[in-house]
């Protein structure tokens, strides 16, 4: 079972100084996060910045063009668990043959998603391991797991950084 969620905004973890992705469930107000390891939040942060900085007109989207080119429609973002504690994310596309799933690797799958405002598909199972990951009550001392998920309802996107959404 999936929860269609959305790209709420960035962060930084204050218990592990790790990015963070803060995705948003409108329906519930709930608010998860997606940690990153610090590669993958180069690679989001270097397209964003980019794409801002020849933001021109005439420049041409080479994933859009591909894709429109192939008659691929991006729909959803799908993510989900994985034994080893990571995520896995797949990509749903339409076309006039009918629907194709595709694998991407998360920082991908998140750019896609912003790219094209597509809504994120949390599995129910990575949704409880990012609302209170195992153990998090032994790795969290004093309270501090409740005071983020105080920061987390308490967000306001502004405070959130520049980033375009």
């Amino acid at each position: 079972m999936y929860r269609e969620m959305t790209i709420y905004g960035f962060g930084l973890d204050p218990a592990t100084r790790l990015p963070v992705i803060i995705l948003y469930d409108a329906l519930t107000d709930l608010k998860a996060p997606l940690w990153l390891n610090s590669g993958d939040l180069v690679s989001i942060a270097t397209d964003l910045i980019g794409r801002e900085l020849s933001g021109g007109k005439e420049s041409v989207d080479l994933v859009k063009a591909i894709l429109e080119n192939l008659c691929l429609t991006p729909e959803r973002v799908f993510i989900d668990d994985q034994d080893d504690g990571g995520y896995r994310s797949t990509l749903l596309f339409s076309s006039p043959d009918g629907e194709s799933v595709m694998p991407f690797a998360p920082p991908e799958a998140i750019l896609m998603a912003l790219r094209f405002t597509l809504p994120v598909m949390v599995s129910s199972t990575l949704l409880e391991r990012l609302i209170l990951p195992a153990g998090a009550s032994d790795r969290v001392s004093g309270g501090e797991w409740g005071a983020y998920e105080e920061v987390l309802e308490k967000l306001d996107p502004k405070e959130m950084g520049k980033f375009p959404m």
